[in-house]
């Protein structure tokens, strides 16, 4: 629930929190006549009471619309979230890079960041569900120019049945979500690696999961790429295409893939790199 331009309440596990963003805290609500009165004062900014009043007069809540330059999504929660990145970069927009990397140095001393969650790796699985995959196939790609790879890129809306190479989806995966520069960075960067796709702060937070339907000589199911090992780990049975699209909105269309690849967004290391604004 939005209160100002700084201010929301959300709830957590069933229990109301304060959050205000300009000063990076966050308060738990136990008095459910405050909190009463601050839903009142969501529908109507005029509204004042014993509540209110202290709330004002600190600064918590205004009494006047945010300004015109904090809205710019139509939608609140949005603003609030971009202007919490917007108080970040104009607090460092001005710096020399000798005074950015300063704070930056006396920012990680101070607040030390927590352990980097781990990846998913084939260690988490038990080895009769590792499928090791061939070795990519990458000699293709040094015959084909970006720009006829520009110009065949297009959208499928129906797909006819039939087999995908394993050796196919082996080499794709490996070149989109694979340790591609692993060797050149196994001194530089560990623990983190590179992809041919960017990465902010090398934290891989995108996954990869396959949904395998019709590929040659393996079994139909779901799986977790890991990449740095080039292997497919089966966690479950794949589900039938009608099922895939219920879970595409309504994409019939996916009928007949033989398989799907889909992204899944690891929360925990995407907040490594954007910490001051994991509250949101």
């Amino acid at each position: 629930m939005f209160l100002s331009e700084d201010v929301v309440i959300y709830f957590r596990g069933g229990v109301p929190h304060l959050l205000h963003v300009s000063n990076k805290m966050e308060y738990e609500i136990t008095d459910v006549a405050l909190l009463e009165s601050l839903l009142q004062y969501a529908k109507d900014p005029l509204w004042r009471d014993e509540h209110c009043e202290p709330l004002l007069e600190a600064g918590v809540l205004h009494d006047k619309e945010p300004d015109s330059a904090l809205k710019c999504f139509d939608n609140p929660l949005t603003d609030f979230f971009h202007q919490a990145n917007q108080d970040l970069l104009l607090a460092i927009s001005n710096l020399s890079k000798k005074e950015f990397a300063q704070v930056y140095l006396d920012k990680q001393a101070s607040e030390p960041l927590p352990p980097l969650p781990p990846l998913l790796s084939m260690q988490d699985f038990t080895p009769d569900t590792i499928f090791h995959l061939p070795s990519p196939e990458l000699g293709q790609l040094d015959t084909v120019s970006f720009l006829h790879v520009l110009r065949s890129r297009h959208a499928v809306r129906e797909f006819t049945p039939h087999s995908t190479s394993l050796q196919d989806l082996s080499s794709l995966l490996f070149c989109v979500f694979g340790g591609f520069h692993r060797t050149e960075d196994e001194q530089e960067c560990a623990p983190f690696f590179r992809r041919t796709s960017a990465s902010a702060g090398a934290l891989q937070c995108v996954q990869a999961y396959i949904v395998a339907f019709s590929v040659q000589d393996l079994e139909a199911g779901v799986y977790y790429y890991d990449g740095l090992n080039h292997v497919l780990c089966k966690q479950g049975i794949a589900p039938s295409h009608t099922e895939l699209a219920k879970m595409l909105s309504g994409q019939f269309f996916a009928e007949n893939c033989s398989f799907g690849i889909f992204l899944v967004v690891d929360v925990q290391r995407f907040f490594m790199e954007i910490h001051h604004c994991e509250e949101l």
